[in-house]
């Protein structure tokens, strides 16, 4: 079976929101690529994290499905508060905005020295380091009324990254770059 009952459901829940006139084919096309994208890196992180679990049974497979079935509902709560609060202060903005002229700026922000300091810390040690300066940056970002629009220290740290920063730095037109490790 290619699609499900729920399959089905997404796209007349989708041909609503057109009919509504909220999406357009080109909104249409952006919202299926930035939430298939946002919600494939987070199912990523999550079953990482249940799966730590799960590899501890006599059964990795049925342990997996048996935690999964106890820690949906909660995720599902907990994403939908999430998105429900990030919503609500996205539409306070945007009415506070309303009819007058707002001046606005977009900065990016980034870590100096973060490559060579990540190599001289542990894998907990740097996503505390990168936490703090996230957590940081939230609060002076929100503490004005603005969003933050993206950051990637959250799902793209340590030493891999850092390496194909500085091949990517090093490679030339019509080249290929890999490290001693990928290669082998």
């Amino acid at each position: 079976m290619a699609f499900t009952a729920a399959d089905v459901a997404a796209l007349v829940r989708t041909r609503d929101l057109i009919g509504l006139g909220i999406l357009t084919p080109d909104s249409q096309a952006a919202m299926v690529r930035t939430s298939g994208r946002s919600f494939a890196r987070l199912a990523a992180w999550q079953v990482g994290l249940i799966a730590r679990l799960a590899v501890e049974g006599d059964d990795p497979a049925e342990r997996l499905d048996e935690l999964l079935a106890k820690v949906l509902p909660h995720v599902e709560h907990l994403q939908d508060y999430v998105w429900r609060r990030h919503l609500g202060s996205a539409a306070g903005r945007l009415l506070a905005r309303t009819g007058t002229a707002t001046p606005m700026a977009v900065g990016f922000v980034d870590i100096v020295g973060c490559t060579g300091q990540s190599q001289h810390l542990t894998d907990k040690e740097l996503v505390d380091w990168v936490e703090h300066f996230e957590d940081h940056l939230t609060h002076t970002v929100v503490e004005v009324g603005g969003p933050i629009i993206k950051t990637i220290g959250d799902d793209v740290l340590g030493p891999t990254v850092n390496i194909a920063a500085r091949l990517t730095s090093l490679a030339r037109p019509g080249t290929v770059l890999v490290d001693p490790v990928t290669h082998d």
